[in-house]
Parts: structure tokens; sequence; C-alpha cells
């Protein structure tokens, strides 16, 4: 306590101990929270039913005043639309590329607030300002048990790896041998071999699926993944919130913060994948600038577009009027994409957003999904609706405009007529539609640039009614318009220089397929698995390097690193269709290809990517004088990261 005393005296607060000044409750308890959030954070993360908080760490002096947000990690069941395979006659058929609508029951892990539940499994909406102070209280209510007991899925077994890795026939398309993968195994295991041959990284199994935490994806914040929150310490564990417990996190938003699109979901390792899989994420917008000349512009209609992709196995299918049942599906069926796998838009499948005829739409375009690309491309539903259209390989694409990438705004905007994005991207895009009508928003054309062939089936991702009113033109059009670079261009903090670079890193995303080994295949970095108590490089604060970021497969790895973006300088792939898989439609496939890797902005800054398939991606990083601790880059397919994709790196302080 001697060093909570010291504190307030050194603020001139020593008076109010002893009742000579009235200091109100809030500074007292703020500063001793400011002495006492590591310990805290011990404390909350063993689980304990009674919360802890700061205050009450310093020898229960003190009540913890209340967080700026408390998200509650619950078991849920949502109604919603999702698609199952059915044979010519429409009965259920698992295995059948044909695809039927039907209302199901969803079982999952979702976000709430605390005192407040709705019918759409995301997160809700979270909202910051440039230089907030705030705290998110965590808690865990994830026991399974009573009505959740079978919500699962359970983790793999080494046996469920043994029966994939021997099977010679069946749906797991990846595995055979005999397809054009361009992907050799290393078969030191026969089919045969005995369950005990195999070797197996336990560290990188999933497993723990009710073990939590939270990660604010894009914002540049102290590291606050290992615990405690912040620290420096090479050999930290993971911040766990395990059911019952809870954490509390404390955060800072600097002043100069890019207003902008952001994200929140969990980052526990092991659990991650599955979480994500069921919803367990959602939206965060930091509010400022941004906002301020969007709305200077007249643009009021801002739509969040989520994009996420839940992958769920059918307990039971609907009949009559009876929705069927839906629940997670097993780790392994995701990861080799033989669930089910439905796009919704923030929660829904195929919304409908109704606009007046020469309205701006502001769409706050995220993809939250977890093993899958996105396409994004606006086509009219009716053929005769074509006099807007720009002509191209993809056909009647209407045009659309990026006005910022990962919360960060350009300082124009480009204009676009389609965008493939990988887990993790924010893209905020502005469209106006001057003939009435309907227009699809359509993913498509990925099926055979995301896994070695394998990828999401075409699907229609949202329609857009424009009414015959007439909102009238924008006193400034779009391609006009300017706006305030999110980060600035030049001085300390701006565009990077490239006589500020003082080191160059390679880092290889590569995959083996050793059949002795689990988990399978063995997703790496630089061929190193992933352990959580060491550091694979460490870095000074204030330091600027080139990253090279290199993937020699025909697969997409897109690449996101922690509290710090990055300045993108090149993208490269040189990935050809394969005329065995894609037949006549090579033009369509390049034309995808060609898109996952465009820089949409010069010096663009960004905080996920995608490395291109057998291509690489160059990036400056400005390591920011005023962070430092222990954190993490990784593949944003979060299956890849799970089985040790991942890198911890720490930020250490500038040497003198």
């Amino acid at each position: 306590m001697t060093k909570a005393i010291s504190l307030l005296q050194k603020n001139g607060r020593l008076a109010a101990l002893t009742g000579s000044t009235v200091l109100s409750r809030r500074d007292f308890i703020g500063t001793l929270m400011a002495l006492s959030v590591p310990m805290a954070a011990r404390a909350q993360q063993s689980g304990d039913s009674t919360p802890t908080s700061n205050a009450q760490a310093l020898e229960g002096m003190a009540v913890e005043p209340k967080p700026d947000f408390t998200l509650v990690a619950k078991f849920m069941t949502y109604e919603l639309d999702l698609l199952y395979g059915v044979d010519e006659k429409g009965k259920p058929d698992p295995g059948n590329a044909r695809k039927k609508l039907g209302k199901f029951k969803f079982m999952t892990r979702s976000w709430i607030k605390e005192g407040q539940e709705d019918d759409n499994y995301l997160g809700p909406l979270l909202e910051l300002s440039p230089g907030q102070k705030f705290s998110v209280l965590v808690k865990n209510e994830l026991h399974e048990m009573g009505d959740y007991k079978d919500y699962g899925p359970p983790a793999p077994s080494v046996e469920d790896w043994y029966s994939i890795i021997n099977q010679k026939t069946g749906p797991s398309v990846f595995l055979h041998q005999d397809q054009p993968l361009g992907f050799p195994f290393f078969n030191t295991c026969k089919p045969g071999s005995p369950v005990d041959a195999f070797q197996v990284d336990t560290e990188n199994l999933p497993k723990n699926y009710n073990w939590t935490n939270l990660h604010l994806h894009g914002l540049e914040i102290d590291p606050h993944l290992f615990e405690p929150q912040g620290t420096s310490d090479p050999k930290a564990n993971y911040i766990t919130v395990k059911p019952g417990g809870h954490y509390l996190y404390h955060f800072q938003l600097p002043d100069d913060h890019p207003s902008g699109t952001f994200w929140y979901h969990p980052h526990r390792h092991n659990s991650v994948a599955i979480q994500a899989w069921g919803g367990l994420a959602g939206m965060l917008l930091v509010r400022g600038k941004f906002d301020e000349e969007l709305k200077n512009y007249g643009i009021a209609n801002e739509v969040p577009f989520v994009v996420h992709d839940p992958h769920y196995e059918i307990v039971k299918y609907p009949e009559g009027d009876e929705p069927g049942i839906a629940k997670v599906g097993r780790f392994l069926d995701n990861q080799n994409g033989l669930t089910d796998t439905t796009f919704m838009v923030s929660g829904r499948y195929q919304p409908t957003f109704t606009i007046k005829r020469n309205e701006i739409l502001h769409l706050r375009h995220l993809t939250a999904t977890v093993e899958n690309l996105t396409s994004f491309r606006i086509t009219p539903a009716d053929d005769t609706i074509s006099t807007i259209a720009t002509e191209g390989i993809e056909g009647d694409n209407l045009p659309f405009y990026m006005i910022a990438s990962d919360g960060i705004a350009f300082e124009k905007p480009v204009k676009k007529n389609l965008m493939v994005s990988g887990g993790g991207e924010r893209h905020d895009l502005l469209l106006s539609i001057s003939e009435p009508g309907e227009y699809l928003v359509k993913m498509d054309g990925l099926s055979t640039i995301q896994f070695f062939g394998t990828g999401p089936a075409d699907q229609v991702l949202a329609k857009i009614v424009v009414t015959d009113d007439n909102a009238g033109s924008p006193e400034t059009p779009i391609e006009k318009m300017r706006f305030t670079p999110g980060i600035p261009k030049g001085g300390s903090t701006g565009d990077i220089r490239p006589e500020e670079i003082v080191r160059r890193r390679h880092f290889v995303f590569d995959m083996d397929g050793d059949t002795c080994r689990l988990p399978f295949p063995q997703f790496r970095i630089n061929d190193e698995t992933y352990a959580y108590d060491k550091v694979d490089f460490e870095i000074e604060q204030g330091t600027v390097e080139e990253w090279v970021l290199i993937n020699p497969t025909g697969g997409t790895h897109p690449f996101h690193v922690h509290v710090n973006a990055f300045q993108v300088k090149e993208s490269y792939s040189a990935q050809v269709p394969d005329a065995k898989l894609v037949g006549a439609d090579a033009p369509i496939v390049q034309s995808r290809i060609d898109a996952l890797r465009t820089i949409d902005s010069p010096n663009q800054w960004r905080d996920s990517m995608i490395i291109p398939p057998k291509g690489y991606l160059r990036v400056w990083t400005r390591l920011y004088a005023k962070r430092l601790g222990k954190t993490v880059l990784h593949c944003h397919f979060l299956a890849h990261e799970e089985t040790a994709m991942l890198q911890n790196f720490l930020i250490k302080p500038k040497s003198m």
C-alpha cells in the first residue's frame, strides 16, 4: 500500500486520505487502477466465480468502476436460413452439390452485451473515439452442461486424423493424390501403420473450445494477447478466460488513431477457429474525422456488411414447419471443407438493402470469414438493366469506390468493379446507382484459387433494391471526393522512406505433408512449429523494416499482424489457372487472382492482406515508439493459424 500512498501524494491527493480535502471516488480508484492492472489480470485469469477488480487487488480498498463494455461469451441458439445438400427430389443428401435453403436452429457460441440479447448471432457493435481510454470486461459463461451439454463439437483425436490420412476414397478432395493439387505428401506412415506411429505436436492440436479471450483486430494499441496484458515476458502464456471466469482489459487509443472500420474476436490458441466458425466476433468502429468528412459530403446511409462463413453440421433436417437443428462442425471437417457453408451478411442470408436512385450507400465491408476468401461484385438482377454496367471479363459489373482499407482512409476514392478479400480485411465502399431495379452482390469465381483447387461455392451475398425515388445527384461526385488520409503522408509517423529501413526479414508461409505427423498437414512459418513460450524474433520500438512474405504453394494465406499496420509496396503471383480444374473459366479465375493481389492505393497502409498463391507480399513496417510487448503475426485462415502458422515476436525498448 506504500506505493499507492506515494503515488497519491505525488499527485497532490494525500490530503484526501486524511479527510482534509474532498477526493472523488473516481479519482481515487483511477489512481489505484494505474498501479494494479497486472495483479488484477492475474487474479481474473484464475476463473474465480467472484469478480476481482483492480482496486480490490490492492487490499480490498475500493470497488472497480463499471467497465465501458462488458462482453459475455455464451451458448446461444439462433434461427438462421442455411443451405444443405439435396438429391434430385429435394431429399437431404449431405454429399450432393445441389443445395436447398431451410430454416434451422443454429447452436453456437456468441458474444452478448451484458443484459442485452438480440436475434443476431454476431456480437454487438462497439464504437470508440480517437484518444479514448476504455475498458472491456470479458465474462465466460460457456458452461458445457445441462441444456448446453451437446453444443460441442468434440476436439479431434489422433484416431480422427488417422482415419482421414489413411482413406483412399471419399469426399476429402485435397487428400487425394490423384487430384491436380501440385503438393506432395510424404508417406512416412503408410496405410495400416499403427496409431502410435504418429508424432503428435500437442501444443498445436485444437482443444479447450470453451476457453476464450479477446483481440481487438486492427486497433493500434498495446499488445493484449499474453498474460498479463502488455507483458514483455518471452515465456508469457495466453490470457485465458475459462468458463466461470472473467478478465478486465484496459486500453488507450492514440489521439491520432485512424477513424474507421475494425472488429473483435477471440484469439485463444487451440480454440479460436471453432469459436470464430460459430460467429464469436463483432464489428468495432472508431468514429472521428473520417465520419465527419462523409457527413459533410451528405453521406448518411451507412450499412455494416459483415461477411461471415459459419461452418456447421446438420443434426436434424427441417420437416414441414419445424426448423432443423445445426451446430458448429468438427474441426477436421471444417478444415477440409466437408461441412456445409452458407455465406451470411451481418448475420443474415442474402439481406436486402433499399436505396433511392443516385443515393450514395456506404458499405462497411468486413471479411469476417474464417476459412474462406470472398469476392464482391455488383450486377443487375435483370439483364435488361445494362446501360450503367461496366463491361469486362466479369461481365456486367457495376462500378463502386473504395475509400478506406483496414480502417485507414485513402486520400481519394479508388474506382473498382471487382474486389477479392481474405479473413480480417475491412474495406469502406461507396456506391450509387442511377437506374431503379434489383441488383445482386455476388461472391463467385473463387472455388479453385483458395486452397489447392478447393474453395467456396458461388453465392449471392445480398440484394440491393433501387426505388424510383430520386435522391438527386450529389453536390460532389464520389470520384471527386477527398479525405484526410488515415495515416499522414509525411513526417515521422507517415509514409516510410527507403532510407529509414534498417533490416529485411523473410517469412515463408508453407506447409508440409508428412503423413506421420499431427496435426496434418503441417502449417508452418519459416519451417518452424509454434510454441507459446518462445519468441521468434525481437525488434526495437521505432525500428523500420522491410518484410517479404513468401507463399510457395498454390494456396492463399491472409496475413495479419497485431497492433501495428504496415505499408504495402508490392504483391506478386505466378499462379496460372489449372485447365484441369477450371476449363473455359480460366479468364474469370485469372481475374480473381489479379484482384486478390491488387494494391488499391499507392503506399497503402494495411494490417491484413492476402499473400498470393505462388507469390509474395512485400511490406514496410514501422514499430511505433509507444508500443511495447509480446505480440504475434499469423495466417488469418484460422485453421492454419490454429495448427502452427503463427509466430510470436517482441517489441522491446530502444537501446540507448
